[in-house]
């Protein structure tokens, strides 16, 4: 594997869990309102 499909890949991890905490955080300020 070379540098570039590295840091890709490292890249591509990092948005998807910047999206998970990004979603949940959501989920749970919907919730909050609603409550």
């Amino acid at each position: 594997m070379d540098v570039v499909s590295i840091l890709l890949l490292a890249l591509s991890f990092g948005v998807f869990f910047a999206l998970i905490k990004f979603c949940d955080a959501v989920v749970r300020e919907q919730g909050g309102k609603e409550k």
